[in-house]
């Protein structure tokens, strides 16, 4: 174990948010970034940086921010005055490559 570990894991905490934000939005893009997270999880305690419990407190934290990240978001949409079913502005691919995207016009968002 180095000097330099912290506890917890946030390498591995943001490695399995990926993971589970990728299986809940963009499906076959998990299947891209799981050999990166499980290497990386596997990676951490084998190069000795964290310990295993500094592992799993990052999961936990992980499960914690998975579940109030989208109420926190509704919360604070709430307080601002914005409804879930208010117009927002979403970004596109401009088709000019290297990452630029222009902005569409609001669209409705569908209220659940």
């Amino acid at each position: 174990m180095t000097s330099f570990g912290a506890f917890p894991s946030l390498h591995c905490a943001v490695a399995l948010l990926a993971l589970l934000l990728a299986w809940k939005h963009l499906r076959w893009f998990f299947w891209v970034q799981l050999p990166f997270g499980i290497g990386l999880i596997l990676g951490t305690v084998y190069l000795r940086h964290h310990w295993v419990v500094d592992i799993l407190a990052g999961f936990v934290l992980t499960a914690i921010s998975f579940y109030a990240g989208p109420r926190l978001e509704e919360f604070w949409r709430r307080q601002g005055g914005q409804r879930e079913s208010d117009e927002i502005w979403i970004p596109r691919d401009g088709g000019g490559g290297a990452g630029e995207s222009e902005w569409t016009r609001p669209r409705r968002v569908a209220a659940p």
